[in-house]
């Protein structure tokens, strides 16, 4: 049975900062089928199938933010947005070229439906988003989630189903079955406090998830997609955009020169590490290792990370270390003293400033990309000199 719509932590109609940070936050994806852009793009790019280029995609995109952040209506977004997509020649149906395949074919472009769908899909998934990003926010205070059906004069049988189902924040479940599932899909979640659920009866059993094979037809990929939800629609919109920004940023930092890469980790040291620390999730740049270093270790980025899984041992292991000590580390790959390979086939780099520093720096393994930094504390003499004489002395001379 649905649940009706109750006050305090709901899906508020009201543009939240959140998601018009989601929303501006975005990249570019020219696409020319929605099947060419997937998943975990769609978290960190904005895209419309047949908007090849960045004037058109700019200019819908503009119309989406400012529909989000002033509450305009669908009839005005429509009515705004066609003159202008009409005078780029992006409207009714016309010859295009399939990228893919080469061949011209004759597609649609701009329409009121499009524009509907457009409308719609973007708006609520920037929703989605942001309210994910206050879900983590508040969810010591208020640590489940509860399914509920929205005002669709229809429902999916499989999201009737779903309604009522109550389980803590970090359920598994959530990060495929976070609404909206599909095209037209009005669901949604609230969030709700111990207290609350105790009342409802406790958390329920995670429905049980089927999955069905979807074939790709752009790519030939046969896709795993859930029973009841739309193909690509099987994110967590504001879940997945945290992991893809994390992973994307040390991606895009590997491909910067070195002295834009070490000046946007420190940029970043001094804005987001301690949050990180202190809320630790995902991956998050801290250093720059120089290139023979980076080769030593078979690193495939140069870009050092912490996980939040270091994170927490850091919290755990070293609980002295201050903000200023961690300022040092941004700037242990640049400018090290000591760069030696150990016997576990990992960097260890020594910096002295007013203290002594040790970091620890591994290349993941089974084909993974990310290089991890596995530790960082304060060290003393009798250390450096131990892995000096135990290790391979890769850059600099121990004179201490």
């Amino acid at each position: 049975m649905a649940l009706t719509p109750k006050p305090g932590f709901h899906f508020d109609p009201a543009p939240p900062a959140e998601a018009l940070r989601y929303l501006k936050n975005k990249g570019w994806k020219p696409g020319f089928d929605y099947r060419d852009v997937w998943r975990e793009e769609h978290a960190s790019a904005f895209t419309v199938a047949k908007a090849m280029t960045l004037d058109v995609l700019g200019t819908i995109r503009d119309a989406v933010t400012r529909a989000l952040e002033t509450g305009r209506t669908l009839q005005q977004f429509k009515k705004e947005l066609r003159p202008t997509l009409e005078q780029l020649g992006w409207w009714g149906v016309q010859p295009q070229l399939d990228p893919k395949t080469g061949e011209t074919v004759d597609v649609q472009l701009g329409s009121p439906r499009r524009l509907e769908t457009i409308y719609r899909t973007n708006l609520r998934t920037a929703r989605a988003a942001g309210q994910w990003e206050r879900i983590e926010q508040t969810q010591e205070s208020h640590p489940y989630l509860i399914y509920e059906l929205g005002p669709s004069k229809e429902h999916r049988a499989e999201h009737v189903a779903w309604a009522g189902t109550l389980l803590p924040v970090d359920d598994p479940w959530w990060s495929t079955h976070m609404p909206p599932n599909g095209w037209g899909c009005k669901c949604r979640v609230r969030q709700v406090s111990r207290g609350e659920a105790a009342k409802l009866g406790g958390p329920t059993p995670a429905p049980p998830v089927e999955y069905r094979d979807w074939v790709n037809k752009r790519t030939g990929q046969v896709e795993r997609v859930p029973v009841g939800i739309d193909p690509g629609w099987d994110v967590n919109p504001g879940k997945l955009r945290k992991e893809a920004v994390d992973r994307v940023l040390a991606q895009k930092l590997e491909e910067a020169d070195p002295t834009v890469a070490q000046t946007a980790v420190r940029d970043l040291r001094d804005t987001g590490l301690g949050q990180f620390l202190a809320e630790p999730d995902g991956f998050f740049p801290v250093l720059v290792l120089q290139e023979d270093a980076a080769a030593a270790i078979g690193a495939q980025r140069r870009v050092g990370v912490f996980s939040a899984e270091t994170a927490l041992k850091q919290a755990e292991a070293h609980p002295e270390l201050t903000p200023d000590d961690y300022r040092a580390l941004a700037d242990m790959g640049s400018a090290p003293m000591l760069i030696v390979q150990d016997a576990g086939n990992q960097v260890v780099i020594v910096r002295r400033g007013e203290k002594l520093y040790w970091a620890a720096v591994k290349a993941a393994r089974g084909g993974g990309q990310e290089t991890f930094v596995t530790t960082f504390h304060e060290t003393n003499a009798g250390q450096v000199r131990r892995l000096v004489r135990d290790g391979k002395v890769l850059l600099g001379k121990w004179e201490g």
